[in-house]
């Protein structure tokens, strides 16, 4: 045999132990279960998706609904049901203030200001003015701008 076929012979050999190993090693396609006798793969299942909420769309508050909230939370202030700060939002305190003053006039509570609970505070605040000009006329005088105030916001 003749250095060039001992060359042949060699890579023959190699290439054949090669693909015996890769054969014998090499992971096959088969499932966990075929590679590992007695062992049961896991079984992964989809999970549903949480389906998004829809937000509400943001709607920054009118200028004519934050003065008539602001005007809402100084009359209930004025009224004795605060102290609710002025800031023309209405949130759980004003909203909880309304309802006091709309019990103890013996409407609806429901928190919403309409024009049976709009009328209610200005005769409030007009029995107010009346008992506090008997009382202390400067106070009285207040109160009476910011009624005329509130009037025109609510």
């Amino acid at each position: 045999m003749n250095q060039e076929d001992q060359t042949k012979l060699k890579w023959g050999i190699g290439a054949l132990a090669a693909a015996l190993a890769a054969w014998f090693f090499w992971p096959k396609k088969a499932g966990a279960a075929e590679l590992l006798p007695g062992h049961q793969p896991a079984r992964i299942e989809p999970q549903p998706q949480p389906q998004p909420q829809p937000q509400p769309a943001y709607r920054p508050p009118t200028a004519a609904t934050t003065n008539s909230v602001m005007a809402q939370q100084r009359a209930l202030n004025l009224l004795q049901f605060g102290p609710l700060a002025i800031d023309g939002i209405k949130g759980p305190k004003t909203t909880a203030a309304v309802k006091a003053f709309q019990s103890s006039k013996g409407l609806v509570a429901d928190g919403i200001v309409g024009p049976l609970t709009k009328k209610a505070l200005l005769d409030a605040l007009d029995a107010a003015i009346a008992r506090g000009m008997e009382v202390n006329p400067d106070a009285a005088a207040t109160v009476q701008v910011s009624r005329m105030e509130i009037a025109n916001a609510l």
